[in-house]
């Protein structure tokens, strides 16, 4: 059926809520989750060499942190017993998403929606409706609230 069940985590408590889902269907299975977490690529005017924020050293910092997040999540789900990979890319959310599920055809992606509707989710987008509607795998969508 599945051969891994992907989450994707912005170190939100509400896209934690898609952890326990994900847990049961890859205890049922037997299959590993994978922990996926998207950070936006650094805008340069972010940075300031004169004063030792450089670049590399502040993409560096927020990779280091989202894997240390990650990290942290998949330590309690080891402990479960599960197998658990964590992944840290940078990018368009959605689409590096879809290209990591798309990596393996038969992986399911469990996550959640924030529940963003009418000018919110138009302003902001909605990175749960640009994966239904780019991706050609399963996708699990479980409201938060």
């Amino acid at each position: 059926m599945y051969s891994r069940v992907l989450v994707p985590l912005d170190s939100s408590g509400l896209a934690e809520k898609a952890i326990p889902h994900a847990t049961q269907i890859a205890k049922g299975l037997n299959v590993p989750i994978v922990l996926v977490r998207v950070i936006d690529q650094v805008d340069p005017q972010l940075t300031d060499p004169q004063h030792g924020l450089y670049l590399d050293q502040v993409s560096s910092s927020l990779r280091s942190n989202a894997q240390e997040y990650l990290n942290r999540v998949a330590s309690s789900l080891r402990d479960e017993g599960l197998t658990v990979e964590c992944e840290v890319h940078e990018g368009d959310v959605a689409s590096r998403i879809i290209d990591q599920a798309e990596m393996q055809p038969d992986t399911l992606i469990a996550m959640t929606t924030h529940g963003y509707s009418g000018v919110a989710r138009w302003v902001m987008g909605s990175v749960t409706d640009k994966i239904l509607r780019g991706s050609s795998n399963p996708v699990l969508v479980i409201r938060a609230d």
